[in-house]
């Protein structure tokens, strides 16, 4: 059989052998050529939404070690046995900060996600839940990877929360000793009865990539078009003899 194939490919002549030779070189390379195109602006589109949500979860991150270790500790000094929400909880803080942030950047997405939280909002759902587990159980600093949700995919960063310090029961211990205006805003059945040394919570923004991987796809489709044009011509070309 091998015989017969070389016998008839050495049979044609030198153009039509230059022609299947071109069109052999086309099907090999395309699939490959393809999917090295498409890795490449997949990894780009990936990489520019890394840049921005860990630029924006740092900023926000900045926000909540300012008001914990500068703002708070000066309205304690001022407001002693109080506990204003507006100006002392950097979880209420962030969240509006990054609510006005994300006028400019719609589609994102962040969350200080809770496996006991104070507002409904910062419950961690089964994806949010299974992160802050890793990060307990392990040393892991941060989590990134892709999510994919109502069809629309994200790429997700997340940062395990901080323990909690014996100073945080004030507001997140026993609900008898906590602020009034604490109670008063939230209740007592949720965000009470930590233990120091507890991780139950990680930080995360949500960075929306589907129409940068679908830029991806339409690009690496048209490169395919432009490709198989090239051949079509110079195939048309040789096998008619215009050369």
């Amino acid at each position: 059989m091998k015989l017969l194939k070389r016998a008839a490919f050495k049979g044609l002549g030198p153009r039509k052998r230059f022609s299947l030779m071109l069109l052999l070189i086309y099907v090999i390379f395309l699939p490959v050529i393809s999917e090295i195109s498409y890795v490449i602006l997949r990894d780009n589109a990936i990489s520019d939404a890394y840049k921005t949500g860990k630029l924006y979860l740092s900023t926000l991150e900045a926000v909540r070690h300012y008001v914990g270790t500068e703002l708070r500790p000066v309205l304690y000094k001022e407001l002693p046995e109080r506990f204003i929400v507006e100006g002392m909880s950097r979880s209420y803080i962030a969240r509006k900060i990054a609510k006005k942030v994300l006028d400019e950047l719609p589609g994102y997405r962040y969350k200080n996600a809770s496996l006991n939280p104070r507002n409904p909002q910062s419950a961690a759902d089964d994806f949010e839940r299974d992160i802050i587990k890793r990060f307990k159980e392990s040393k892991l600093k941060e989590w990134r990877g892709v999510r994919s949700e109502d069809g629309r995919q994200y790429y997700v960063i997340a940062l395990p929360g901080k323990p909690v310090k014996e100073s945080c029961l004030y507001c997140h211990g026993d609900p008898k000793a906590a602020p009034k205006e604490i109670v008063k805003r939230y209740g007592t059945r949720a965000g009470f009865y930590m233990k120091v040394g507890d991780t139950l919570d990680a930080l995360f923004v949500y960075t929306p990539i589907s129409v940068p991987l679908r830029r991806a796809s339409e690009t690496v489709l048209l490169f395919i078009g432009m490709y198989t044009v090239f051949f079509t011509i110079i195939f048309f070309v040789f096998d008619k003899g215009f050369l």
